[in-house]
């Protein structure tokens, strides 16, 4: 029988572009909103979901800002 964790409860709660933003931001840690978005390659025309998606994760408190940001 598995264990429920805090991370455990915090990632069933992620969507799957969060996932995404945040996987890309562990590898490439200095990245700006812009840069995410690009290193992604999430549509350009689409920039505020990804810009609603960091907002998110920092709001969880997963991540403390993006480069640039704040």
């Amino acid at each position: 029988m598995s264990r429920k964790t805090k991370s455990n409860i915090i990632f069933k709660e992620l969507g799957s572009l969060q996932e995404k933003v945040l996987f890309f931001l562990a590898e490439n840690p200095e990245n700006h909103k812009q840069g995410i978005q690009q290193g992604i390659n999430h549509p350009a025309e689409q920039y505020g979901s990804v810009s609603k998606a960091v907002d998110a994760l920092k709001n969880m408190g997963l991540i403390e800002r993006a480069v640039g940001q704040d």
